[in-house]
């Protein structure tokens, strides 16, 4: 058995900027985006190190 496997629990925070077109072909021009994910433990897990 062989394979790869990570996982993260945390907040991670960018910006982005660029021309996206949509399904129907029009363009949308983003130019301060910004994302942000965070994951948390879910009620009554641990954290294994």
């Amino acid at each position: 058995m062989n394979g790869t496997f990570s996982q993260f629990i945390g907040t991670v925070e960018g910006q982005f900027a660029g021309t996206f077109k949509t399904k129907d072909g029009k363009e949308v021009k983003v130019t301060k985006g910004q994302f942000r994910i965070v994951q948390k433990l879910p009620p009554g897990a641990e954290e294994v190190e």
